[in-house]
């Protein structure tokens, strides 16, 4: 009986020992700084002081929680590879039914072609692309909701 209790420790052992050395392979591969991978974050995750008032809110369809955050202005964030990245709204366009805007930071640029879904009193709801580039030319594209408003 003892036998067959040392038996089963030791293939405990060795699975969990297993398992803690992919978990660390997994995040080595995700500390590389020119991949381009957008986190997400959880409403008013974003640097302090960074959006106040009205604000646009990106999500990936089911997800509850956010990939870009912009103050209507001049400023726009992302989080990549953990930190969140400032970046400024160079041009927007907006129509009656769509939303264009273009954003610049030292790593990344960003495009957002939206068309207006929803239009509730101060809320206006988008759905379209976010593309997003970084200065090693790698480019994602992300199907996302925006909720806009104040």
């Amino acid at each position: 009986m003892s036998k067959i209790i040392i038996c089963f420790s030791f293939i405990i052992l060795v699975a969990c020992k297993e398992s803690k050395e992919n978990k660390l392979a997994t995040n080595i591969d995700n500390t590389n700084t020119d991949s381009l991978k957008l986190d997400n974050f959880k409403l008013y995750d974003w640097p302090k002081n960074a959006i106040e008032g009205c604000s646009c809110l990106g999500y990936i369809e089911g997800d509850s929680t956010y990939i870009y955050v912009d103050d209507y202005q001049k400023s726009a964030y992302i989080k990549s590879n953990g930190v969140f990245e400032h970046l400024k709204i160079q041009s927007e366009k907006r129509t009656q039914d769509s939303l264009i805007k273009k954003c610049v930071a030292e790593h990344f640029s960003l495009k957002l072609k939206l068309k207006k879904t929803d239009h509730i009193d101060e809320l206006r709801t988008y759905q379209g692309l976010l593309e997003i580039n970084n200065i090693a030319g790698q480019k994602m594209k992300y199907t996302v909701k925006m909720e806009c408003g104040c």
